[in-house]
């Protein structure tokens, strides 16, 4: 819930709600707007190629894929393979990031959790 009281809440396609927002704004509607889950995750696609354009991203996702391709990824117009590419991207810098841990710290860790287990009874 949003928290306000009798104001109605209405969810839209991207196409309706650019629409239902030059209405409300208009008409001085006092209702609020929603993007629907799909075109908020399309948005969020958006944003991060927006956010990492001139990192190299776009030049990974060029080795994968060809240059218009790579283009409806980033600027999320492509959500199924943009999706898959992103979660590839992060599990691909998660285990970079995690290569760079020194062995020692790694050890230590392991033996903090078995000895943190060793304190949970577990029943048969």
């Amino acid at each position: 819930k949003l928290g306000l009281p009798g104001l109605p809440i209405l969810t839209f396609d991207m196409p309706l709600w650019k629409r239902a927002m030059v209405v409300k704004s208009h008409m001085l509607l006092k209702i609020v707007l929603l993007l629907g889950n799909f075109h908020n995750q399309m948005a969020s696609l958006a944003g991060i190629g927006f956010l990492m354009k001139n990192s190299g991203l776009q030049e990974v996702v060029q080795v994968l894929f060809k240059v218009n391709t790579t283009k409806a990824i980033l600027s999320g117009k492509d959500y199924e393979r943009g999706v898959r590419v992103h979660g590839l991207i992060a599990s691909a810098l998660k285990q970079t990031l995690l290569e760079q841990i020194p062995e020692d710290v790694v050890e230590a860790c392991a033996d903090y959790l078995e000895s943190l287990t060793s304190l949970i009874d577990v029943p048969d």
